[in-house]
């Protein structure tokens, strides 16, 4: 948002609203799977986002987001991200939490779609 102060050339696809998302990522916060300090910013990210451009913050209204369909449902996230999309920069970690198999998922749906794709991948296990 430094250069696009508008926050016109953004959106950002949630699975689900901005509420219930706020409050998965504080509670992976109380669990460890991340800091406080990680969830916290991109409450501040995302709330700073939908006050500059409501626009902008695409929710999806699908009260049935929890930790059984979860998975499903950042799926379904990346066919909505990948249908808006006329290229795709993605940026794949494996970490001893986190396969990557989500952004796998959107790098096979741009390859489907015949969209350029730029992948970088991280190995955070050997570190």
């Amino acid at each position: 948002m430094k250069i696009d102060l508008e926050a016109e050339r953004i959106k950002i696809f949630l699975p689900t609203t901005l509420e219930t998302y706020i409050a998965h990522y504080r509670k992976h916060a109380m669990l460890g799977t991340i800091t406080s300090e990680q969830a916290e910013n991109l409450v501040i990210q995302l709330t700073g986002l939908q006050k500059i451009n409501p626009k902008a913050l695409i929710e999806n209204p699908d009260i049935n987001f929890n930790e059984e369909t979860k998975k499903k449902v950042y799926y379904q996230r990346n066919s909505d991200i990948i249908d808006a999309s006329d290229a795709l920069v993605a940026f794949r970690v494996k970490s001893e939490k986190s396969e990557g198999f989500g952004t796998a998922d959107a790098v096979e749906k741009a390859q489907v779609k015949g969209i350029p794709v730029q992948l970088f991948q991280y190995d955070l296990t050997n570190l």
